[in-house]
């Protein structure tokens, strides 16, 4: 991801990121179920991870879309909400 920021392929660094997120959610998430024998999500998980992650996701899109551009305003931005995110998480 650096790397391709730094040789300005952007669009490699946005596809890095966006298939390592498929790739931790179809094979971890789903191998721990199969191995597991399944798991059980918490409210916790229902209430406030889920809409936050559809959220950030919504907020990805819209700016690849219509911005083609995370300049530093928008990364600065995106950066604020991830630490509001963690430190909602670690309060709730």
């Amino acid at each position: 991801v650096i790397a391709g920021s730094f040789k300005n392929s952007h669009q490699i660094s946005a596809g890095t990121i966006v298939g390592s997120n498929i790739f931790n959610i179809f094979l971890v998430a789903g191998g721990a179920g199969v191995i597991g024998g399944g798991f059980i999500l918490s409210p916790k998980e229902y209430i406030f991870h889920a809409p936050a992650v559809l959220l950030f996701s919504v907020m990805l899109l819209a700016i690849f879309f219509f911005g083609r551009r995370i300049g530093r305003a928008k990364g600065v931005f995106l950066l604020l909400c991830y630490f509001a995110y963690i430190a909602l998480a670690f309060l709730l």
